[in-house]
């Protein structure tokens, strides 16, 4: 683990260099397309063993996106279910980090020394999360476009909180108005410090520089989840910023949840806090495991939940659907903004399971719809 260095001033975070990060993320996402596009053409995505025969002619668009829910679970489910596919689809995928060529110059610098948790983890450049006063953060800008969607998905990804780092985390939060924080982490596991207790438990207050964090309400999400409502005031400004903090504590370390409902109720409830359009914060120890494989989840969600509206109501095409369930794409597209992203094997397999247990659960959902007709 790296040193730590002291640093106790507050930041602010300039607009115009929020919005020239998201610039930077956008056209290195654009101009990476193509190259990704190629190094894809090889592995054959668990979608395309969809059947070539599509919807029945005449269906309606409720009809046709049900046809393909049905489908996709099947394709999904046999890829799945086949490990010797899925580790070389993985390994394909990790194979491809060697043409990721985005240095991390600021990173290894000596500004950041003490900042990162593990010195083998860091920031790209070009989608770091700049601080107002040039200081150094381990957090990273993720935009992914989604097909059938008008804005794409944006997340920071970041480490678990320094001691020292948790004034600049919060100042982060504050300054680019993060409707939710994902915590993917429990402070200490199996007697290893993972992550700071950069938040009061209970309800309460703490200050910080420059800020008040205020825990007004603490609830039981799910047996696996703590939901804490926050405010963060700024105490210069007298401004206040409410966000949620969901702690999921039932996924360890380079491990995978027991059941994948917990976290896709997690990634459910955040549809209201994405309509502000600002990012998800998602965090656990490092940033890269568990905070990739919960990125690749939500997004695949999103994409299933916009099959109904595609091409006017009339459902997606075979193209779209296949698109959407491009995993070895995604996963890719995530390790070219943050280095090793979905961290294990198990973890991608994980992905696969999310969206198979959902489109069963989609599938099932129509299906009574249909009989109740």
């Amino acid at each position: 683990m790296c040193s730590l260095v002291e640093k106790q001033e507050p930041f602010r975070l300039a607009e115009d260099q929020c919005l020239a990060a998201v610039n930077s993320v956008e056209q290195h996402v654009q101009q990476a397309m193509p190259a990704v596009v190629n190094a894809m053409s090889s592995i054959p995505p668990a979608a395309q063993q969809l059947s070539h025969s599509g919807p029945q002619a005449g269906m309606s668009g409720k009809e046709s996106t049900a046809y393909w829910y049905s489908r996709a679970h099947r394709a999904l489910k046999q890829r799945w279910a086949d490990p010797q596919q899925m580790s070389r689809e993985y390994q394909h995928v990790c194979a491809l980090d060697d043409a990721i060529q985005a240095p991390a110059g600021v990173a290894k610098s000596r500004a950041a020394a003490g900042r990162n948790r593990y010195c083998n983890v860091l920031p790209y450049d070009f989608n770091r999360v700049v601080l107002g006063d040039e200081a150094y953060i381990n957090a990273s800008m993720i935009r992914v476009q989604l097909p059938m969607l008008e804005r794409p998905c944006a997340y920071i990804a970041t480490q678990g909180p320094l001691p020292t780092t948790a004034g600049d985390f919060w100042g982060m939060v504050y300054s680019l108005k993060v409707p939710a924080i994902v915590m993917l982490t429990n402070v200490n596991e199996c007697g290893v410090n993972k992550c700071a207790q950069y938040f009061p438990a209970q309800v309460g207050s703490t200050s910080l520089p420059g800020f008040k964090l205020q825990v007004e309400q603490v609830v039981p999400f799910s047996p696996d989840c703590t939901l804490r409502v926050m405010r963060l005031s700024s105490t210069s400004s007298e401004r206040s910023h409410m966000l949620c903090h969901y702690h999921f504590h039932a996924w360890p370390d380079h491990g995978t949840p027991g059941s994948s409902a917990g976290l896709r109720a997690v990634c459910r409830s955040l549809s209201t806090a994405r309509e502000s359009g600002a990012p998800v914060l998602v965090h656990c120890s490092a940033g890269i495991g568990r905070t990739g494989t919960f990125c690749a989840v939500d997004i695949l969600l999103q994409r299933l939940d916009a099959w109904p509206g595609c091409n006017g109501g009339a459902g997606p095409e075979r193209g779209e659907v296949e698109a959407a369930l491009n995993l070895p794409a995604l996963v890719h597209e995530l390790r070219r903004q943050r280095m090793g992203m979905v961290q294990t094997l198990e973890q991608y397999a994980f992905v696969y399971q999310a969206i198979v247990d959902d489109l069963q659960a989609r599938t099932k959902q129509q299906q009574q719809m249909g009989g109740s007709q």
